[in-house]
């Protein structure tokens, strides 16, 4: 159970920006996120993310209030010295997600109106099991899947032909799938049945869609590609 722990503590570290894992080198468990206390929760696409030497600045775009009433259709914030018109956001856990990643806007209300409270990783505050958060699964009913990159399509090109098709799949055109890269030489997926196929990619396990959030039934499937990794034909490995 420790190893586990540690496990997810490095994972969180190194999800994030050098400046963000020196300044919160311990962050809150999941369930933490159940005690903040809020005016208003927003999902958010984080659309800019500028480090200014040990300082950042970010911007955010709601996706669809989970909590409370968020008028505000963008939000900006950052850390150090506050831009005019942003609010800073204290370290005590609170981390900005990379651009075009979901976020998680903890919003209170100060005479000026709402601002950004805490920000915590979609994945993270996704395993919080807060209630506030349950219209997570409505907004985002595929994870954070997205389109993969150039780079990441000719690695699932490599892919998907060694896929063992389990029993009943003659076809994965006929599938959306939903892959991530697990080690340098491992991809993992999941197949669901749909009318409007794609082909998709999440940045961590914990972006993947499951069977309550898309209503469906999910067929699992790996492929190993050690030997093209050993053969350097593989795109480079940055989890």
């Amino acid at each position: 159970m420790k190893s586990a722990s540690v496990a997810v503590l490095l994972i969180a570290l190194n999800l994030f920006g050098p400046a963000e894992a020196r300044a919160c080198r311990v962050p809150p468990r999941p369930e933490a996120l159940r005690n903040i206390e809020a005016d208003a929760i927003v999902l958010a696409l984080v659309t800019e993310h500028d480090v200014e030497g040990v300082n950042w600045r970010a911007t955010a775009v709601s996706r669809g209030t989970l909590m409370g009433e968020a008028p505000h259709r963008e939000f900006s914030f950052g850390s150090g010295p506050a831009f005019p018109g942003e609010v800073v956001v204290s370290c005590g856990g609170s981390w900005v997600p990379k651009r075009n990643r979901y976020g998680i806007l903890y919003l209170r209300r100060y005479a000026d109106g709402l601002r950004v409270h805490r920000i915590y990783p979609y994945w993270w505050a996704r395993a919080s099991g807060d209630p506030r958060l349950a219209r997570l699964d409505r907004l985002l009913p595929l994870g954070a899947a997205r389109e993969p990159t150039a780079e990441e399509a000719r690695l699932l090109d490599l892919a998907e032909p060694r896929i063992e098709l389990p029993p009943g799949v003659t076809d994965l055109s006929r599938y959306t799938r939903v892959y991530e890269r697990a080690a340098p030489s491992t991809v993992t997926g999941l197949l669901l049945r749909s009318a409007t196929p794609r082909r998709l990619i999440v940045d961590s396990t914990g972006e993947l869609p499951t069977e309550a959030s898309c209503g469906c039934a999910l067929i699992h499937v790996r492929v190993e590609l050690a030997d093209l990794w050993a053969a350097g034909q593989l795109p480079p490995f940055n989890p």
